[in-house]
């Protein structure tokens, strides 16, 4: 397995403003507020615009029909600049393209006020990021792991592509990823990466958890995953303030899951300079809050499965239904 780094200008585009946008619970409040912050208050065609594109956002959501991803973003993120609008072109209709090149054009100077930083910096990142991801030692061992444990083969003539998206926040440990793409393609959010230090550690141990999302999982555990939260009355979520931010079930138990090896869970602390018990030791005050959102369920998963995970390893076993169940049981002791 093999991986190559990419960024695009388009692509940065389409994040800053759908995330501008606000039309899924993943997008950065805090990015918004520094892009306002440098480039000036919103006017009002700029959020007259933006509320029509969030209409279209939601319209092709994150979601798959016949097979095929119908996330706008992918278009946008994954072809070249060049190619872009006869891309979206071949992916909406007319109206809607019509709208969406609105849009581009409207925030096209304010984004320009941003790109040639965001772009110094993604060069440096994309340099980075290839050389660690395609040399270090401890990659391969970790995909063994996950081999292990999610019962698929590592293909070793795999290419994963990765996008990256640059954030205004000043903090070289503020990261974030999706699995929203293709098959075999993530997005990395990041600002910059301070080379050898444990910025540049958890900038790998997070692709590495979108890596699980976007080829580890696929049919086999989404499938065991899916047939056991079948099971399981849906009241019981549906009146949590974290089921009122996802929506989803699915998505509060399989991050659990994903947040107990990667980015901060037993396999971090195997492979990587990070202790789990000295990271996590205001777990009592997190368990203790009311109204936990899902930042909070993956710590309190990513604690409590560290011994959970271990065994299974140990005993090189697979993820299976009594996995599943102890992170369901986490959930519902300290909801």
């Amino acid at each position: 397995m093999k991986f190559k780094i990419y960024y695009t200008k388009s692509g940065n585009q389409f994040f800053f403003i759908s995330n501008l946008a606000e039309w899924h619970f993943s997008c950065r409040e805090k990015y918004n507020e520094e892009w306002i912050k440098r480039t000036g208050a919103l006017t009002v065609k700029e959020k007259k615009v933006l509320k029509i594109f969030k209409k279209i956002l939601k319209k092709y959501d994150f979601r798959e029909k016949d097979g095929k991803r119908l996330y706008l973003g992918i278009p946008f993120i994954t072809s070249p600049d060049k190619k872009i609008w006869a891309t979206v072109k071949k992916w909406v209709n007319k109206e809607e393209f019509k709208k969406i090149k609105q849009v581009f054009e409207i925030f096209n100077k304010r984004f320009n006020k941003i790109w040639l930083n965001s772009k110094k910096e993604m060069g440096i990142t994309k340099k980075l990021l290839s050389c660690n991801l395609n040399k270090k030692r401890e990659i391969k061992n970790i995909l063994k792991y996950f081999s292990i444990l999610y019962q698929k083969e590592v293909d070793n003539k795999l290419l994963i592509k990765i996008y990256l998206f640059h954030h205004p926040i000043n903090n070289p440990f503020l990261f974030s990823g999706g699995a929203n793409l293709n098959k075999d393609e993530l997005t990395f959010e990041c600002s910059k990466i301070i080379f050898n230090t444990s910025s540049e550690e958890k900038a790998i141990r997070l692709i590495l958890h979108e890596l699980i999302h976007c080829y580890f999982e696929e049919s086999r555990f989404r499938k065991l995953l899916k047939n056991y939260l079948d099971k399981i009355d849906s009241k019981k979520f549906t009146n949590t303030a974290v089921f009122k931010e996802t929506k989803s079930i699915k998505i509060i138990i399989n991050e659990m899951i994903v947040d107990s090896m990667m980015p901060n869970g037993y396999l971090a602390e195997k492979y990587f300079h990070f202790k789990v018990k000295k990271k996590f030791k205001n777990i009592k005050e997190i368990e203790n809050k009311k109204n936990k959102l899902l930042a909070d369920y993956r710590k309190l998963a990513t604690y409590h499965l560290y011994p959970v995970l271990k065994k299974y390893l140990s005993k090189r076993k697979p993820l299976d239904e009594n996995y599943i169940k102890k992170t369901v049981k986490i959930f519902f002791k300290y909801q």
